[in-house]
């Protein structure tokens, strides 16, 4: 079988791809988890099946009211996927890296008490979305290698639901909290608040509505982008809390 480092099959399938793609695309698609160990031709027809696009930092990719049927490959970038409780609370969940993919969602509402799932961008991200149709070629295409990808998909979503799983979705409130009582008892600047949103893995807006929440509560002093414990017992409680 030929090697994903053969030039002769990386000019081969350069010669296929249609105009908007690169040979950059194509060989993030092939390093993702799902085509290891496959035919350099599986992860190009998976490329060819599906459709670009580019987003923005911050735009929403994923949301109660858009759920894409396709399977969601990074190319560039970063996405970040987290919950939102009934009570509009955000709770981080994990980051879609580069050479990862996010998989088809369940349609409609969620059941009571269940936390809505939510997708955007955590940088300027590139995206290869292919829908169900178009895998479901690629599997019908590739017949004899079916078994082998559907083993492969399902060893990429267990590890989703783990690394999911290890970070408990934990509010905001308490990564704040966890956060504040790491820096210490003195001055603690927080800016760029966009940067230190995307280390806590939430975005910008959820990270200055919890820190003004607490500034009002009296738990701590936040102005002009620094913040000062004034009741470190109570902040104590909240990062105590799951």
């Amino acid at each position: 079988m030929a090697t994903w480092s053969d030039p002769t099959v990386e000019n081969k399938c350069c010669g296929k791809l249609r105009p908007g793609l690169h040979l950059e695309d194509w060989r993030q698609i092939r390093s993702s988890r799902i085509f290891r160990n496959l035919p350099p031709e599986v992860a190009l027809h998976t490329l060819l099946a599906g459709r670009l696009r580019n987003i923005d930092k911050g735009e929403t990719l994923l949301s109660p009211e858009n759920r894409p049927e396709a399977f969601i490959f990074v190319l560039q970038g970063r996405i970040r996927l987290f919950l939102m409780d009934v009570e509009g609370q955000e709770r981080s969940m994990r980051f879609i890296d580069e050479g990862e993919m996010l998989c088809p969602c369940r349609n409609g509402p969620a059941e009571d008490g269940r936390p809505d799932t939510f997708a955007e961008a955590a940088e300027k991200t590139r995206l290869l979305i292919v829908p169900i149709t178009g895998f479901e070629h690629v599997l019908r295409q590739f017949y004899d290698l079916s078994l082998q990808i559907i083993v492969h998909l399902g060893e990429c979503l267990e590890q989703a639901n783990c690394q999911a799983c290890l970070t408990k979705a934990r509010s905001a409130t308490v990564l704040v909290a966890r956060h504040l009582l790491q820096q210490g008892q003195g001055k603690i600047n927080l800016s760029p608040i966009s940067q230190r949103a995307r280390e806590l893995g939430m975005a910008r807006e959820t990270l200055s509505r919890t820190l003004s929440r607490m500034h009002d509560e009296g738990i701590i002093r936040y102005e002009r982008g620094c913040a000062k414990i004034r009741n470190h017992e109570k902040l104590q409680r909240l990062a105590e809390c799951i």
